[in-house]
């Protein structure tokens, strides 16, 4: 499991408020700032960027290769990529695997939290990355994972997250 806390003092004290004002509707606050947190993460996957807005590292050219091999009509029968391959290859985004399901990020909403995050077993590598053998060997002695894999945050807190947020919570108060 990841855990990311928002540790904002503007946004605790507003959550503090809400939970000392609000005996009812919380649950529909939490559940609408859980909505843009999840449209947010998909979000960073269409600009393959983390939530500090750095962009993510590109595809190896061992991944490309992968994607490449699983299709036919990418390479040219005496050598190199067709154009079809040319276009596959320059579209393959970071952390867009076959069933794209990491950006599918699941929430949790009671009247005291929200909580968002993934069940696909890469999401923990993917946010933190994992260096070559991490995780031991296979049986014939390769290492897993068989190379670096770099950092692409995809889960936590934007400014524009923030701001949102703040503006939901506003909002409740306002009601």
């Amino acid at each position: 499991m990841i855990e990311i806390k928002l540790e904002d003092s503007q946004i605790q004290q507003a959550l503090s408020r809400l939970k000392s004002q609000m005996t009812t509707g919380r649950r529909s606050v939490m559940a609408e700032i859980g909505e843009h947190l999840q449209e947010s993460v998909k979000q960073r996957f269409e600009r393959s960027e983390g939530p500090d807005g750095q962009k993510w590292e590109a595809n190896s050219d061992s991944v490309i290769a992968g994607v490449l091999k699983q299709t036919k009509g990418n390479y040219k029968k005496r050598g190199g990529l067709t154009t079809r391959g040319q276009k596959r290859a320059s579209s393959k985004k970071p952390l867009i695997g076959d069933t794209h399901q990491l950006k599918n990020v699941h929430k949790e909403v009671s009247a005291d939290h929200v909580q968002i995050g993934s069940s696909r077993i890469q999401a923990r590598v993917q946010q933190y990355g994992a260096k070559k053998g991490a995780f031991g060997q296979t049986k014939r002695n390769t290492p897993i994972p068989w190379g670096d894999i770099p950092a692409r945050p995809y889960l936590g807190f934007s400014d524009d997250d923030k701001s949102v947020i703040m503006e939901i919570l506003k909002r409740a108060f306002r009601s």
